[in-house]
């Protein structure tokens, strides 16, 4: 699920990190949050390019309920990620989770990020290897006990069921860490909880000096 705002300069290299991904049942729910620049058209572009990429486009309300409004919108998706406009993934990262994930009864994968300046280039990834899978499996009480609790939205991928069963959503009036109480309520209810150390999956660009966390 995408959240986006004007992110012209940026949504392209995130399409494209998507489009690029070895594991391909993957569908790409894109909230275009009452972007005034030129973001509404290039998302409808990619959406004639490729058919799992859908997109919506809605007046301006925030981040937390344009990631609100694609939760309503999910169809047969086992699981819910959250990638953000101006930041990219590398091409294995679902592929890697869904390896790591294999025939065990996981609720929750946290996933690590890496900070860049770097834009997106496929070729910085020739020697990565979907094989490298880094990870542990723990209880939601040695999670809460034990590990780095929270995390931005990108850290998590999650079973759908919990999202919608238990009705979780982002909290509208919070400006700030609302992805870290939402991350926080869906770990509540996870019972194996799947850390994902590889660390070259998601790459979270600092170069957005216009970004929510920074302004």
């Amino acid at each position: 699920m995408l959240p986006i705002y004007n992110a012209q300069a940026y949504i392209s290299d995130c399409l494209d990190s998507i489009l690029a991904q070895s594991y391909i049942d993957w569908t790409a729910y894109c909230v275009d949050d009452g972007s005034c620049d030129g973001t509404a058209s290039i998302l409808d572009e990619y959406a004639k390019r490729d058919a799992r990429i859908k997109v919506f486009h809605i007046e301006n309300t925030g981040a937390s309920n344009a990631r609100n409004y694609a939760i309503d919108r999910i169809e047969n998706e086992k699981w819910i990620s959250f990638v953000d406009a101006d930041d990219y993934i590398g091409p294995q990262m679902y592929e890697r989770i869904i390896t790591a994930i294999g025939e065990d009864d996981i609720d929750y994968v946290r996933l690590y990020s890496i900070q860049t300046l770097q834009r997106y280039d496929k070729t910085i990834f020739v020697t990565d290897s979907a094989k490298e899978v880094i990870c542990k499996t723990v209880s939601r009480e040695d999670y809460f006990l034990n590990e780095n609790v929270g995390g931005y939205t990108h850290s998590l991928f999650i079973k759908a069921e919990i999202v919608r069963d238990n009705n979780i959503r982002f909290c509208k009036d919070m400006k700030m860490l609302e992805d870290q109480a939402f991350s926080i309520t869906c770990a509540t209810y996870a019972n194996k909880i799947l850390m994902l150390e590889q660390p070259r999956n998601y790459f979270y660009y600092k170069g957005n000096i216009s970004s929510i966390t920074i302004s």
